[in-house]
């Protein structure tokens, strides 16, 4: 049986986001990189929850899902983690306590920083549920739906 491994999907995550500090946690403790992949990945999976094969199920223990993914699938995925990401960017305590004891102008600079990672993960947000309508739309069973069978 074919199936799609989770490390296919991490390096696409990863040629999509360009995180360095990400990049550098592979190179020094891949474990450690491998398991913040997963936890990514996991959000993406609860998330994609309209796909039509079976992936809130995968093997863990094997990091496979059980299923052979498409390139559609695989991207949807993809770009659910890079919102897992872009959420995990947005609510980096580190980056907020910064502002609290600087002055004006850095918290203005600080501020707009946030406000700007915001306003990319809520459009990433908006490209995944469109793909995912998108992916949905097209997956539609018509001949069924024209005989009336409509498998609701």
């Amino acid at each position: 049986m074919a199936t799609t491994t989770f490390e296919e999907l991490y390096s696409d995550f990863l040629f999509k986001v360009q995180d360095y500090q990400q990049r550098n946690l592979y190179l020094r403790d891949e474990k450690v990189a491998t398991n913040l992949c997963l936890s990514f990945l996991k959000t993406a999976i609860a998330k994609f929850t309209n796909c039509k094969k079976d992936i809130q199920h995968p093997n863990l223990d094997l990091c496979v899902f059980n299923v052979e993914l498409t390139l559609t699938e695989k991207d949807i995925l993809t770009n659910l983690m890079v919102e897992a990401w872009l959420n995990r960017v947005c609510l980096d305590i580190t980056q907020m306590n910064l502002t609290l004891n600087d002055n004006d102008f850095k918290h203005f600079a600080e501020e707009k920083n946030l406000e700007k990672k915001i306003e990319t993960r809520d459009r990433q947000r908006e490209i995944n549920a469109q793909q995912m309508w998108d992916y949905d739309f097209k997956n539609v069973p018509w001949t069924d739906w024209a005989s009336g069978n409509y498998a609701l």
